[in-house]
């Protein structure tokens, strides 16, 4: 399976039309249910409930059209969902940075 990173450095270039996206389904709080529930667990991909502010896919550093590109996740998410690889260029960390 190609990487979203791969896909997208051939968007630019003329190509067959592509197949539409899988349908993705939402949970009950707004989040989108995994198609791949083995990484999904993996990564912790949870779904925050309304009333909670703060981190969340969209504010990531890692979304890009509604797309996670972290190496782990390669999925579609949206901002209502975050996971333990969350980050953002202005977090700041005692002991450094964290790793991709």
């Amino acid at each position: 399976m190609k990487s979203y990173k791969d896909w997208k450095k051939k968007k630019g270039k003329k190509q067959e039309k592509q197949p539409d996206p899988p349908k993705v389904r939402n949970d009950r709080f707004g989040g989108l249910v995994p198609q791949d529930m083995k990484k999904a667990k993996h990564v912790d991909l949870i779904t925050l409930p309304p009333d909670i502010k703060g981190t969340n896919c969209g504010n990531c550093k890692f979304m890009e059209n509604n797309f996670c590109v972290h190496k782990e996740i390669q999925m579609p998410v949206n901002a209502r969902m975050c996971c333990k690889y969350w980050d953002n260029e202005e977090v700041e960390r005692p002991w450094g940075e964290m790793d991709d």
